[in-house]
């Protein structure tokens, strides 16, 4: 009986934590990936590979 109490404890903690995480990664897609900042910090990261490269 413990052992099943635990597992179904287990499943619930499981089920609360991908809730969290899926809300947590709808934030960030919506909040933080959308602004002008990312794209700047994104291409200040990859354009002097690029130069390097070259």
């Amino acid at each position: 009986m413990a052992f099943e109490k635990g597992l179904s404890e287990s499943e619930q903690a499981y089920e609360q934590y991908t809730n969290i995480s899926s809300v947590f990664a709808e934030i960030v897609k919506d909040e933080f990936i959308t602004t002008w900042q990312w794209w700047a910090g994104l291409a200040l990261f990859i354009i002097p590979w690029l130069i390097w490269f070259k």
